[in-house]
């Protein structure tokens, strides 16, 4: 379950391990005996760029059949009948996957450009509106108070915030970071 809509579920929802920070790009099988889920537990899964990795994690990586909600189905049901409609939300997709694509890859190329150490051919493999970097706590905290990056504590950054105006600011940011705190 991701990290917002958990608490939205229910007070009482855990979070249970399937990321392996090793493996950047790469989402575990979610297994009920090491993840100690209880018999009839609900586990939740994004099935397309997942949140917060931007990975699409396959039925044999999550073991699991995942469904869409109804209201959603019917929403895609009336957009895919209506040809005008269809043909809009055709256009603002391409607009916007495009878009992220783009960012994506300019930070990656920038990345590798700079010489920043590690792997960043995780950048274009995610999709989706999120970066996941997988860094640690000590890494987010300098890019958000010292560089001023706005992400979250776990390396998740919001794909849409990146701009060709900011790219090579971030680029610079994630570079100082990882080579102040390399191990």
């Amino acid at each position: 379950m991701d990290w917002f809509s958990k608490t939205l579920v229910s007070p009482n929802a855990r979070t249970y391990r399937y990321w392996d920070k090793r493996l950047v790009g790469s989402i575990l099988r979610v297994d009920r005996g090491s993840s100690n889920a209880p018999e009839g537990a609900v586990i939740i899964l994004h099935a397309c760029a997942h949140n917060p990795t931007g990975i699409d994690p396959s039925p044999r990586t999550v073991g699991h059949v995942l469904e869409s909600p109804a209201h959603g189905s019917r929403i895609v049901d009336l957009v895919l009948k209506d040809e005008q409609l269809f043909k809009e939300w055709c256009e603002c997709i391409k607009v916007m996957s495009s878009r992220i694509i783009e960012m994506r890859q300019g930070l990656r190329e920038r990345l590798e450009k700079l010489n920043t150490p590690g792997q960043w051919n995780h950048i274009t493999e995610q999709i989706g509106m999120f970066f996941f970097h997988g860094t640690h706590t000590e890494m987010c905290q300098f890019l958000l108070k010292e560089k001023h990056v706005y992400l979250l504590k776990n390396g998740r950054i919001s794909m849409c915030g990146v701009t060709p105006s900011n790219l090579d600011y971030l680029a610079e940011s994630i570079n100082e970071a990882v080579n102040k705190f390399k191990k």
